[in-house]
């Protein structure tokens, strides 16, 4: 490899970094949007963190989740990098957001045994909604789960006004859980 195309991979190293940071954190301010609006409107009152690392070699994860214990309830929100590992049932193979409403509190983070089976694992009993997923866990936990893509934030002004249609509204249409739902 001569020079001039060492300074060309160089180039092209700094100009992708500089795209995955600037990414991941313009993600990075739209999940902070989304913790006010439901700390605000459904009532979360503790939020949490979570993405798989790779202790081999650096990597994109294929997702990462803000979990939210909120009243009665907990809310994970992951964003899905990797469609192809979303069930079936989820309509868009794309890049996208998958909300879990779990039938207890205090799940937040407790990612691979909850929501991130919700999502992947064909062994958890399931029915497709109208506008939702909703499911039992083999611990007993119910779910309800739903997509949201990402074109409604692309090119918007008011990104709170899509958080609250596409995220707010569509968990408030979500039916209560029934008492028996809770182990």
């Amino acid at each position: 490899m001569n020079q001039e195309d060492m300074y060309k991979q160089k180039a092209l190293l700094v100009e992708n970094r500089l795209w995955f940071n600037g990414f991941f954190q313009d993600l990075s301010g739209l999940l902070e949007r989304m913790y006010r609006q439901v700390e605000k409107k459904i009532g979360a009152n503790w939020r949490g963190y979570y993405y798989p690392k790779s202790n081999f070699t650096p990597g994109i994860p294929d997702f990462l989740v803000m979990g939210l214990n909120c009243d009665g309830v907990t809310l994970q929100i992951y964003f899905i990098l990797n469609p192809d590992m979303l069930r079936r049932e989820f309509s868009r193979a794309e890049p996208s957001f998958v909300v879990i409403r779990l039938s207890q509190t205090g799940f937040a983070l407790s990612v691979n045994d909850y929501g991130w089976r919700a999502i992947t694992d064909d062994n958890v009993t399931t029915s497709e909604e109208t506008s939702h997923l909703s499911g039992q866990l083999p611990n007993g936990l119910h779910f309800q789960a739903f997509q949201i893509v990402l074109d409604p934030f692309i090119g918007t002004v008011d990104a709170d006004a899509v958080i609250d249609r596409e995220l707010i509204q569509r968990v408030a249409q979500l039916p209560d859980f029934k008492n028996n739902d809770n182990p």
